[in-house]
């Protein structure tokens, strides 16, 4: 009986294929968007390990008259420890991450040059944080002793054991004056895979100065109210002033994040997604029943039971959701390999193909369980009424359908809304770049990052070879002051007003031949790349000295410049609105960038592969080599709300494709189920206009309802969220108007092909049909 369910369930499902598949469709991109926000969501949420449970404590140090964060430094940690001895225990402190270049020592004795991401701790970081240890339970105990990661262990010794191999240091002088640091041990693999970012773990000594966080544990017995104050009456001089330090509860701090609202958040735009794609499913499914109920009144009337209307009915739900979930997983498929090439490595470690194929299947059945309750009702239905009672009284309204559209519109209206809003912020917020480049030069534009020794020491031979090449059209170098080589990211100094307030100035320096590079129009001198003690300020600095008098000279940290010109603005330089924007340039002949334009004509690519081969003669491959086009670098500064605005553009283009779809097949199957009805008035005289009408009016009014419900609340929601910004974009109303007439073009554009179609309907065909 099964088979024969199945087969026939399959035969119905093939009369209307295309609106089937298409409803499929809608529900594979909603549980495909749902399985990746829950993977995303459960990878984030994930709280560190750490022992001690409420016992352990945050240490933060501070100063008397001061609300700013201070620096812990190693010195700190050391008086810390001799003060608390009895009310705080297993004190870890480690540094946050940092690059370095090191050489590994080989059983061969030779040396091999790598990058790490290190960071230095105390033995008893690795005991706070529950990091699990590959070869028995060897702490560092001396100061030349390391630990490393188990990825980093892989690179260097391959299967082997890295244990008392040679890290030595190259691009820094430690502060302790070792340079040599043996490997005792190796932090394993996490219990859910993947090695931890950071490579190396080095003693507090390498850098005394470094930034530090520092946990404790509370000693049995010893209450918070006794630590507090314990803690408050214990002090030391570190320089000119008084220290003091402040604990706080880990388990408390982690509940004030509150980051259960933002994973509730995540979840709950997922969740419309696949609301709006099972919404379609199931309105299309329930319509078909209802346009069915001649025929599922005719098998009853044949003998066929209620339990065997059921079974028909589950075996068409099961064909549809088993295409869906085959669908979900061939998009994934698709996706994940699109994801892991355009995105960083670093933003997709938590997309595990296993696990989100995983939570496909468990999506999958969770809805198949949903919709076995719900085909009670037209099972139910049918158990109410006869073949006579249907042919006479079948004339209600698709009320589930007009629901179901409503609700989709109403996700649609939500996210679209939501993206205006996120645009129309992110524009007031960061207001405009300043690319005087054309986007062709900027093409054949190239960064390369200076920033290992090796590139470093070879500086001199690998710019002479470059200047060299002939597809080399000029050759630029930036300073440190631009991070990272990201050429739109500045470090920040501020200039104290005559009234004593101060303002923020943007800062880059580097060799002037920047100017000419980015066609940056400039007045005043050409300077060298050593010349020091001149600085060029920006057009809105200028102004601003002019208007202080102070034209000529210009005081920054302390130290007075002469004014070597005025440029216009630095390139990528981001332009406020109604703000000073601020921004001056040192000249400097220390080089973190290089920058390379490529002579027009040439092919970008094989230039850059020969710039790569250049390099790689003097950087070994086991040390990264960062070269780019200007197109690819992107502003740090603005890459969370960039993000934020990415995201929202998919999840509103998903929604518009689910509305898209779901208005269309909506259209398709009201067409076919009324073609008798079409056919019937236009016998009795009505015009193709008046049968277009009968379609249009009610998508309109499901629209109106949709959006004069929807906007309002997205409205009050987004003007609640950005209350404390400061954005006034969110209270205009060109954005609520410009919503309306977007998702009215979409719905009207969807219905008027299937609607003219209805228009054309010869009535002799159809009466011929029937």
């Amino acid at each position: 009986m099964i088979a024969h369910y199945l087969k026939v369930a399959f035969r119905n499902l093939w009369k209307y294929k295309f609106q089937h598949i298409v409803s499929a469709l809608c529900l594979a991109v909603g549980v495909l968007a749902f399985s990746l926000m829950i993977r995303f969501v459960s990878v984030m949420s994930e709280k560190a390990d750490y022992i001690g449970g409420e016992r352990a404590m945050q240490l933060n140090i501070g100063k008397k008259d001061f609300a700013g964060d201070i620096p812990f430094y190693e010195e700190d940690v050391r008086r810390l420890e001799s003060q608390v001895i009895g009310m705080l225990d297993s004190i870890s402190a480690f540094s946050y991450e940092a690059n370095m270049d090191v050489e590994v020592v080989g059983i061969d004795g030779n040396e091999t040059p790598y990058q790490v991401t290190y960071k230095t701790s105390n033995p008893s970081a690795f005991l706070f944080w529950k990091l699990p240890l590959l070869y028995g339970s060897r702490l560092p105990e001396r100061e030349d002793e390391i630990i490393v990661s188990a990825a980093f262990a892989r690179r260097i010794a391959g299967g082997d054991n890295p244990v008392g191999r040679v890290v030595r240091i190259a691009s820094q002088t430690s502060a302790n004056g070792i340079t040599d640091y043996s490997i005792v041990n190796v932090v394993a693999e996490s219990e859910k895979g993947g090695s931890p970012r950071t490579e190396c773990w080095f003693p507090l000594s390498l850098k005394p100065k470094a930034w530090l966080q520092v946990y404790a544990l509370r000693e049995q017995g010893v209450s918070p109210e006794a630590l507090k104050k314990r803690l408050a009456g214990m002090n030391w001089i570190r320089g000119e002033e008084v220290m003091h330090v402040k604990a706080f509860s880990l388990k408390e701090l982690e509940e004030s994040r509150n980051t259960d609202l933002a994973r509730f958040f995540l979840l709950f735009i997922s969740s419309l997604i696949l609301l709006s794609g099972l919404i379609n499913f199931l309105k299309f499914t329930f319509q078909m029943f209802y346009a069915r109920q001649r025929e599922l009144a005719l098998r009853k009337c044949v003998g066929s039971d209620s339990k065997g209307i059921f079974w028909l009915l589950f075996s068409e739900v099961f064909i549809m959701l088993t295409i869906a979930w085959f669908l979900s997983l061939i998009m994934g498929e698709v996706a994940i390999p699109l994801a892991r090439t355009w995105l960083p490595s670093e933003n997709i470690v938590w997309m595990s193909a296993s696990s989100v194929y995983g939570l496909h299947t468990l999506v999958y059945l969770g809805t198949l369980l949903l919709c076995v309750p719900l085909l009670l009702i037209p099972v139910w239905r049918v158990r109410r009424v006869s073949l006579i009672h249907q042919i006479q009284f079948n004339r209600g309204k698709h009320v589930f359908r007009s629901l179901m559209i409503g609700v989709q519109l109403a996700v649609c209206i939500f996210f679209l809304g939501a993206v205006m809003v996120v645009h129309l912020s992110y524009t007031e917020l960061f207001g405009k770049t300043y690319a005087p480049l054309a986007t062709a030069e900027e093409e054949r534009s190239l960064s390369l990052s200076l920033d290992t020794e090796r590139i470093r020491q070879h500086w001199d031979e690998i710019r002479s070879e470059l200047a060299a090449l002939p597809e080399i059209e000029r050759l630029v170098t930036l300073g440190d002051e631009t991070l990272d080589g990201n050429l739109s990211s500045y470090l920040y100094t501020s200039y104290q007003k005559a009234d004593h307030s101060e303002v923020r100035v943007a800062v880059a320096q580097g060799d002037p031949a920047y100017f000419d590079f980015f066609h940056i129009p400039l007045a005043g001198k050409r300077m060298e790349a050593e010349t020091e003690g001149y600085v060029y300020v920006n057009e809105a600095f200028a102004r601003l000295l002019q208007a202080e008098h102070a034209e000529g000279t210009v005081m920054l940290d302390g130290r007075s410049y002469r004014i070597a010109g005025v440029y216009h603005e630095l390139y990528k330089q981001v332009i406020l609105d109604g703000r000073m924007n601020l921004s001056v340039f040192f000249p400097s002949s220390q080089a973190t960038t290089c920058l390379l334009k490529i002579t027009s004509g040439s092919e970008v690519d094989k230039v850059t592969k020969r710039v790569i081969a250049l390099c790689r003669q003097y950087v070994p491959e086991t040390l990264p080599l960062h070269i780019r086009k200007f197109s690819d670098v992107r502003q740090t500064d603005t890459a969370t709300i960039g993000m934020m605005k990415y995201a929202m553009g998919i999840l509103a283009g998903i929604s518009v494709l689910l509305v898209v779809l779901s208005v269309y097949s909506s259209v398709v199957m009201d067409a076919e189920t009324r073609r008798k009805e079409v056919a019937i008035r236009k016998i009795n005289g009505a015009s193709p206009w008046n049968i277009g009408l009968l379609f249009a009016r009610g998508y309109a009014l499901i629209f109106l309802i949709a959006f004069g419900v929807t906007y309002p609340v997205l409205r009050l929601a987004m003007i609640q969220a950005l209350s404390d910004s400061g954005l006034q974009s969110v209270y205009g109303w060109a954005w609520g108007v410009c919503l309306f007439v977007v998702v009215a073009c979409l719905v009207g554009l969807t219905a008027c092909w299937q609607i003219f179609r209805v228009m054309r309907l010869n009535p002799a065909e159809e009466i011929k049909r029937e």
